[in-house]
């Protein structure tokens, strides 16, 4: 017969339900007796009870043991191709289907729900920032990762809820058992395939066997609350890394459907994926270069900056390259077709970029790499203490130890500094990339559009004779005002902002690629204060353009301008000639502008002991100047897209860690390469999608400050780490020596993790990083 059971006024987790002839134990029942009835429940009044368990977890064990042996593999595999899913399914009776799609929608519904009530609350800051930096709106793709730990919590809080009703009604222990049965079992078939993959103990590993040892001693609610806490932990985890949908890096962006292709002298629209090699490619003011090429005939302005970081639109004609993803800004070209689609310069970039895994994708969160650091003495001890003392002093030994604490606490640590940074407008999208930065001892910024802006602005105007400057550049944006490419607008900007009086334009002709004529309306203004400046501006044949436009118009450039000229080209900067009649009366200098903040930054960064350099596609002279300018330790110019990522590659072998600023397809390769890499708002798709930290406020003001909030997080994880293992190695000692029983170890370990909760929401106490 089965022994009696008898209760006291604590927990008698495992029973004895079925001895042998000679009184030995032959089965045990985990039981949970709730508190209320164990003062005056007897065995035999908790038989039923006893029962139901007793069958509930045969009847789990059986359901996993046949499970596992319909899932095993035979030894020999016939030659047969499996069936379509379609007559998989039209071979199920229809009930079966119908359960089958009814689970299919309930377990698309569960996991919606959790993704919008808890992903999206947790991560909402930084969901916001990534939505805006793409055009289509993010695609909801749950990956068969995150629906496991979905799974996983809906039956941790299973467990802990029916565990918690055990104590009012006993009869909830049949549903608590064979949940907390599968629960372990689920767990251990997940370590042994982490334990495959990655060749190591891991927290996978230690965390089952610390909830299966509370369970074993009658702990099923702290058991259930603490996994599902690790199951809230591991999600926080998993939302701090980059795990945008996986997508093709398109370096040419949108690309037109139709071209237009001269063949015997007449223009005719063919598909893009027709356009083959020698065939001759019109391409008119406003589109983008869709091949490499070689221009037979016409003029234009090519935009350039974000293929090969040229700061200036440059003029080309016959017998010059033209390079796909640039921007014909004016003019009119008929180019040579030599290399479509992946052949070209751009779609090579693209594809290194598809081949490049970024550094710090491979790199280990700190919380879980300290976490795993500890498994291993963890189990060593608590195994020990097993062998010695037996399984109450083993469990609440390995429940103390700094490697649970850290698994729980590090997610959390990481996101609170998350989402300070995207209350500080800078999305982080992946939580590693802010770990890693405390380490760099080099930033790296491209020049053009991360130092400079991809504007210009009017920096000097020249005059010949007495003309007037003011005079000069109404002149220029009475002939610009029409006109959407950068010098034009730089130039009506400039006269804006002297509030000068732009008159209107009688009529423009317009030399593609080279400059304008316009003719300003006739006869004098009806203001009676106007000037003889302004009388005189009515009736003008005006000229704008460069020095190749004048040279056709014939009009002779002075000296002095020749000497500007040459000047000017050295230092990357450009220069609009002004001719009114038959004469040219001045000169417009136009050079980029340079970030506000740039001069800050750099400076902030030295006081960190951090070396500045820039890396630019532009001209030496340009370059040179910006990196004096801004005290750059160093820079590098004429620097080709691929030679960037070499650059950076190089610095990294000669044991420098390296940040990375830039916003251009240029930049791509060397963005890939870095330790961390950093881009702006704004930026190429390319740039922002490669980049590990967006700038969403397309400034580099706050890129010390982030620095400075990795150095915090770091210190706060160090912090934590001290929080857990003093106290831990007091509680073992306890627990080895003093007689320290669960009680006063899960004591212990709850005023530490509330320690360590405290010290992670620091960073919930402040609303952005520059209130440091």
């Amino acid at each position: 017969m089965a022994y009696p059971l008898q209760y006291t006024d604590c927990l008698q987790p495992i029973a004895p339900v079925c001895t042998g002839a000679d009184g030995e134990v032959l089965v045990y029942v985990i039981v949970c007796c709730p508190h209320p009835l164990s003062s005056h429940a007897t065995g035999d009044s908790c038989m039923p009870m006893l029962s139901l368990a007793t069958i509930a977890a045969a009847g789990t064990a059986s359901a996993l043991w046949l499970r596992q042996r319909a899932t095993r593999r035979p030894s020999v595999q016939p030659y047969v191709l499996p069936p379509k899913e379609e007559v998989v399914e039209a071979r199920l009776p229809m009930a079966a289907r119908e359960w089958q799609h009814a689970w299919a929608r309930l377990d698309d519904r569960y996991h919606r729900f959790i993704h919008r009530y808890i992903n999206t609350r947790l991560n909402a800051g930084r969901q916001a920032q990534w939505q805006s930096l793409v055009e289509e709106e993010i695609e909801v793709v749950i990956s068969p990762e995150a629906k496991v730990e979905n799974w996983r919590l809906a039956r941790n809080s299973g467990i802990a809820l029916t565990a918690a009703l055990a104590y009012l009604a006993p009869v909830w222990m049949t549903i608590t058992i064979p949940l907390a049965i599968y629960e372990v079992y689920s767990n251990i078939l997940f370590a042994r395939d982490r334990f495959r993959l990655a060749r190591r103990i891991e927290m996978e590993q230690l965390f089952p066997l610390v909830v299966g040892g509370l369970w074993l001693t009658g702990y099923f609610i702290t058991g259930a609350v603490s996994m599902l806490i690790y199951d809230m932990a591991m999600k926080m985890a998993y939302l701090a890394q980059d795990r945008t949908r996986a997508r093709l890096i398109n370096v040419l962006g949108t690309q037109p459907r139709h071209v237009w292709v001269l063949v015997d002298g007449a223009e005719i629209e063919i598909p893009l994926e027709q356009l083959a090699p020698n065939a001759t490619l019109v391409v008119q003011a406003g589109q983008t270069v869709p091949v490499d090429g070689t221009i037979l005939a016409g003029h234009a302005t090519l935009d350039q900056q974000r293929l090969t970081g040229e700061e200036q639109p440059i003029e080309k004609g016959p017998g010059d390259a033209a390079l796909a993803g640039t921007l014909v800004l004016s003019g009119h070209l008929h180019i040579q077709v030599e290399k479509t689609g992946n052949e070209t310069l751009a779609a090579q970039i693209g594809h290194i970029l598809e081949q490049t895994l970024s550094h710090h994708l491979v790199v280990e969160q700190r919380a879980r790499r300290m976490a795993n650091a500890w498994v291993t003495p963890s189990l060593l001890t608590s195994s020990a203490t097993l062998v010695t003392l037996g399984l109450k002093r083993a469990v609440a030994v390995i429940i103390n130890m700094p490697a649970v604490d850290m698994a729980i606490i590090g997610p959390l640590t990481l996101m609170n500094y998350l989402n300070l940074a995207s209350r500080s407008h800078i999305l982080i999208k992946d939580g590693r990339a802010l770990e890693l930065l405390h380490t760099v001892d080099t930033v790296i910024f491209d020049k053009t559009g991360t130092l400079t802006f991809g504007s210009l602005n009017v920096c000097a105007i020249y005059c010949e004779d007495t003309t007037a400057e003011d005079l000069i550049l109404t002149y220029a944006a009475a002939a610009e005002q029409r006109q959407s490419h950068p010098l034009a607008q730089a130039i009506v900007d400039a006269a804006v902002a002297r509030c000068l009086s732009i008159p209107a334009i009688a009529n423009t002709q317009v030399e593609l690629g080279y400059g304008l004529r316009v003719w300003l309306k006739e006869g004098a203004t009806d203001d009676p204060a106007a000037t003889q400046q302004e009388h005189e501006a009515h009736a003008r044949l005006i000229r704008v353009g460069s020095e190749r436009f004048m040279a056709m118009e014939a009009l002779p450039i002075p000296e002095t301008l020749q000497t500007i000229h040459a000047t000017c080209q050295a230092q990357g900067h450009s220069l609009v000639f002004v001719a009114r009649d038959t004469q040219i009366i001045g000169a417009i200098e136009l050079q980029p502008t340079v970030r506000p903040e740039a001069a800050a930054v750099i400076a902030a960064l030295k006081e960190r002991k951090i070396t500045t350099m820039i890396i630019s596609g532009d001209q030496e002279a340009p370059t040179r100047k910006l990196a004096a300018e801004l005290q750059v330790d160093r820079y590098y110019a004429n620097v080709l897209p691929t030679a960037k990522g070499t650059i950076v590659a190089e610095l990294q072998a000669a044991g420098r860690t390296v940040c990375f600023v830039g916003d251009g397809i240029n930049d791509a390769l060397a963005l890939k390469q870095a330790h961390i890499s950093i881009s702006l708002r704004g930026a190429t798709s390319v740039a922002t999608d490669t980049a590990a930290i967006v700038m969403m406020d397309q400034s580099l003001q706050n890129l010390p400050a982030l620095i400075d909030l990795s150095h915090e997080l770091n210190r706060n994880i160090t912090t934590n780490l001290a929080l857990t293992t003093i106290p831990a190695i007091g509680v073992v000692g306890g627990v080895l020596f003093f007689n320290f029983g669960i009680p006063i170890s899960l004591g212990a370990f709850t005023v530490t993790f509330a320690l360590s909760i405290a010290n992670a929401m620091a960073p919930t106490r402040r609303e952005q990083i520059t209130d440091m």
